[in-house]
């Protein structure tokens, strides 16, 4: 422990974490653009078993406490801001990112608001949940689409900046790969790469897209510090340039006080809003 100290330059260097890097790298929040806009959870219950997807149906009447993993929950996830949501594992962290994909039934509401125009989530169909909504998946492996990590990137790119050519698309996904470090796989296969490099590889994927709202579910997990710091600074930099509205769940606490304006812990079935949030 005493030899830490002099250590700290050389476990900074190599990407190597330690207990305090976060907090003692840690950038100034952003500052949120709007506490109006966003996406707004108003006495929401999520069940703990869904409905299987053929047979699922809006829900009716109530959901007792015992049976669900969050009950009447508020929250609000403000626009142009990171939000994280901490707590253990299988509190239900992940099950809430599925409800904001329309992949799970709930009672309550859930809004998006944009430029004062309110939609409940319900009114919105799937494939214009996917266009609003992104996500990078714990598992990565679940939302690949092609067979080259370049074109992995560049699909999404070519959505959002339709007019230029694929050359421009394919230099945009690799300045993107090149912050990762992910550019010298360029022509692998995803499934070719680590779980790490994965992981990346998605969060990568999903911040290429033009929706408005990304949920990143445990974006760092399995990172080192260098590659988690690399991919958090790309996520705040979409966020500045273009205003998103980002939730990520985490287990690591100097992650989430270094990056997320605003904090949320999934306990006792309850969205509890921390202190020190903005």
């Amino acid at each position: 422990a005493e030899e830490l100290e002099q250590a700290r330059p050389l476990f900074r260097e190599q990407g190597v974490a330690y207990p305090g890097i976060w907090q003692e790298t840690r950038k100034a929040p952003l500052v949120v653009k709007s506490t109006e806009d966003g996406l707004r959870l108003s006495r929401v219950t999520m069940p703990e078993i869904p409905q299987k997807p053929k047979k699922r149906r809006r829900l009716r009447g109530n959901v007792a406490e015992q049976d669900s993993l969050l009950f009447e929950g508020d929250a609000i996830f403000p626009d142009g801001c990171i939000t994280a949501i901490l707590g253990p594992s299988g509190c239900g962290k992940t099950s809430l990112m599925m409800t904001f994909l329309k992949q799970r039934d709930y009672l309550g509401d859930i809004v998006i608001v944009e430029n004062g125009y309110v939609r409940e989530l319900r009114s919105i169909d799937q494939k214009g949940c996917f266009d609003e909504v992104g996500i990078a998946f714990q598992n990565p492996s679940n939302q690949f689409i092609t067979q080259n990590v370049t074109e992995e990137v560049a699909d999404g790119l070519s959505r959002r900046y339709a007019g230029e050519t694929p050359e421009q698309i394919k230099q945009r996904a690799l300045d993107m790969l090149d912050t990762c470090g992910l550019r010298k796989y360029q022509k692998f296969s995803p499934y070719m790469l680590s779980q790490g490099q994965q992981r990346r590889l998605a969060v990568l994927s999903v911040l290429a897209g033009g929706q408005k709202l990304l949920l990143l579910d445990e974006p760092t997990y399995g990172q080192d510090y260098r590659s988690a710091r690399a991919l958090m600074d790309q996520v705040c930099a979409r966020v500045k340039e273009d205003g998103l509205t980002v939730i990520m769940t985490t287990h690591d606490r100097g992650l989430a006080e270094a990056y997320a304006d605003v904090r949320y812990q999934m306990r006792g079935k309850k969205l509890i809003r921390e202190d020190g949030s903005k």
